[in-house]
């Protein structure tokens, strides 16, 4: 079960670095909360590639990795955004629907079929989410309460088109380490996409570079964060199926309701905690059963 230890050390370490994030840089716009990962995990990224074999590349790495480039600093951004405007304990959990979203774009890219109980896992989940966006007095009852709850809450909106645009960006991970290897795929990806981020906001005028030396602290430890994350994650992605590894992976969003009861002291956490649970044993259904 290497594997599904990788992918839960990967779940910890993202909703880490969300944490920090919003702990160290909550007071600054998205772009510049996007920025500062990027920035300070680039030489880390660059130093680990010297240590990296260069493996066989396939045919088709290069142009895989230009279309992803673009997907997962969306992602990127729509995940800082919601996290940046609505509760993290919130937020993060509708993260968990990555997976059911995976099933169909593993399906298209990589064949990948979920069995009966991958279903049932998927349900689990979704009931999770009722769980964590319903309630209130006058809203205990109404089916409707999630629908709404999303349709009210732009971080929540946010949210959960990161976790349909992380469905692509997952899949396509997968088939880019399946055209390199493991650790190449995913320090060779990062040095490209981080470059690419922030050479397009310095030269739009989006941003200031001095700005990115104003809080080298908090830089270095979501850069080191991040780091941890992408080679726990390229891992595990490179032993199992992506759906059941991003499965495992969105136990982010319970340990993301942990981050903000504890550090945040975010309000209604009883309920959040349940739903999040749900989610999780949803998304633990999908990677051990189905």
């Amino acid at each position: 079960m290497l594997w599904f230890l990788l992918a839960f050390a990967t779940a910890f370490f993202s909703a880490s670095e969300v944490a920090v994030a919003k702990r160290t840089l909550g007071d600054l716009p998205p772009l510049y909360i996007v920025a500062y990962p990027c920035a300070y995990s680039l030489p880390l990224f660059a130093l680990g590639l010297v240590f990296v074999d260069i493996p066989p590349i396939a045919p088709g790495f290069w142009s895989l990795l230009a279309v992803l480039v673009p997907i997962n600093a969306l992602g990127m951004l729509l995940t800082y955004a919601a996290v940046r405007m609505s509760p993290l304990s919130l937020t993060m959990p509708f993260q968990a629907f990555t997976p059911i979203f995976a099933v169909v774009t593993g399906f298209f890219f990589l064949d990948e079929v979920p069995s009966w109980l991958g279903v049932a896992g998927i349900v689990t989940i979704v009931f999770g989410s009722w769980v964590l966006t319903a309630g209130g007095p006058r809203r205990e009852n109404d089916l409707l309460a999630p629908l709404k709850a999303i349709v009210a809450d732009p971080g929540s909106r946010l949210m959960l088109g990161a976790a349909i645009v992380f469905a692509f960006a997952v899949v396509m991970g997968k088939d880019l380490l399946l055209h390199s290897s493991p650790l190449f795929a995913g320090m060779s990806f990062f040095i490209i996409h981080n470059t690419a981020i922030l050479v397009a906001l310095f030269l739009t005028g989006t941003i200031r570079p001095a700005r990115l030396l104003e809080r080298p602290a908090a830089g270095l430890l979501i850069g080191c964060v991040l780091f941890v994350h992408i080679v726990c994650h390229n891992l595990a992605l490179s032993l199992t199926y992506a759906a059941y590894m991003v499965a495992v992976k969105r136990l982010n969003g319970l340990i993301s309701v942990l981050y903000g009861g504890v550090m945040f002291k975010e309000s209604n956490m009883r309920r959040r905690l349940v739903g999040a649970g749900l989610m999780a044993l949803g998304a633990a259904i999908v990677a051990l059963v189905g």
